[in-house]
């Protein structure tokens, strides 16, 4: 549990012990389905679906887990359902794993 707890250089990454948790702003109806970049403490989404019947959040859930190689059922919206800043669940994924992961796609 101790490596869980270690800082993330990902501000919007956050390890635990059945999953990790990430932090996302998101921009419905957008032209392209994009990871922008990072806004304060929350990975930025673009995607194209409007928020309305939760197809904002749908497309998200979709786009990360196809970005992200992994399963759409290991990733939930645990918070923010109505809201533009969510907090995603990623179950049955190492938190080393997904850094590495985001880190790749950020460019950074």
């Amino acid at each position: 549990m101790r490596e869980d707890s270690r800082e993330s250089p990902l501000p919007f990454l956050q390890g635990g012990p059945e999953g990790c948790l990430l932090k996302i702003l998101l921009r419905p109806r957008s032209t392209q389905e994009r990871i922008v970049g990072v806004q304060g403490d929350c990975l930025k989404i673009s995607v194209n679906a409007p928020p309305v019947e939760g197809k904002a959040n749908e497309a998200c859930l979709r786009f990360l887990a196809d970005q992200l190689g992994l399963r759409r059922s290991q990733l939930s919206v645990q918070g923010g359902h109505r809201s533009p800043q969510k907090l995603i669940a990623i179950r049955a994924c190492p938190a080393q794993a997904l850094q590495e992961r985001l880190i790749s796609l950020l460019g950074a």
